[in-house]
């Protein structure tokens, strides 16, 4: 017999410090990404930078080759002639002194590092829910089925996440070396190389270029 009608209802600081005076730290890919801190020399006029040294420092060799060559890789677009810090430094990242003979002996007009910060955690309240369940009772006078609702309660809870934190910093290296750009994302898990190419091409690059630190990105 076929039911009645219901009747009832109702989320290291990579140092690189000397004469060149680099200090770098990277904090923060991809899906969840989203800036934390952003900043850009006040009065920043120079031209784009246009001969970068990338340095990625992280202990992992694997992961430092994945987010140099994809820094690489996305500033040639821009047409930047950028070179991945592992090619001269195979064995590990350069050291303050290592960095600064290279932007000396290959004439860089900026280094890029970037940097994986601690990671931090995030709590949020999911709120309580009361949903409606259906129950098909029988009527033992009339044998026919009908349908009741009743409410369903589910308790709020913490809900915690690991959060990545992830910054580039860019210095400028002729006349007056300084710091000149440094933004950090947070997001929670940049571990495949689509991902970090994500974040950069992304969060990264896009706010430089519109700072004027790198040139925009070319058409294809």
């Amino acid at each position: 017999m076929k039911p009645d009608t219901p009747h009832r209802s109702n989320p290291a600081l990579l140092w690189i410090a000397t004469a060149l005076a680099i200090t770098i730290t990277l904090a923060g890919c991809a899906t969840g990404a989203r800036l934390s801190e952003h900043w850009t020399e006040p009065g920043w006029s120079s031209a784009p930078l246009g001969k970068v040294f990338v340095v990625a420092l992280r202990k992992n060799a694997v992961h430092r080759r994945m987010w140099e060559d994809a820094f690489v890789a996305r500033l040639q677009q821009r047409g930047v002639q950028a070179i991945p810090s592992y090619v001269d430094f195979p064995d590990a990242a350069p050291d303050t002194q290592q960095v600064i003979d290279a932007v000396r002996d290959s004439a860089y007009d900026g280094v890029l590092v970037s940097l994986r910060l601690p990671n931090s955690t995030e709590s949020y309240q999911v709120a309580p829910t009361t949903t409606k369940v259906a129950e098909y009772r029988r009527n033992p006078f009339t044998g026919f089925y009908y349908t009741v609702y009743r409410d369903v309660y589910t308790p709020g809870y913490t809900e915690t996440d690991e959060v990545r934190r992830y910054q580039t910093d860019v210095w400028a290296t002729k006349d007056n070396p300084r710091l000149v750009w440094s933004a950090s994302v947070r997001t929670y898990d940049p571990t495949s190389a689509e991902l970090v190419e994500t974040l950069i091409d992304d969060k990264f690059l896009p706010l430089a270029s519109k700072d004027r630190i790198f040139p925009p990105k070319r058409d294809k």
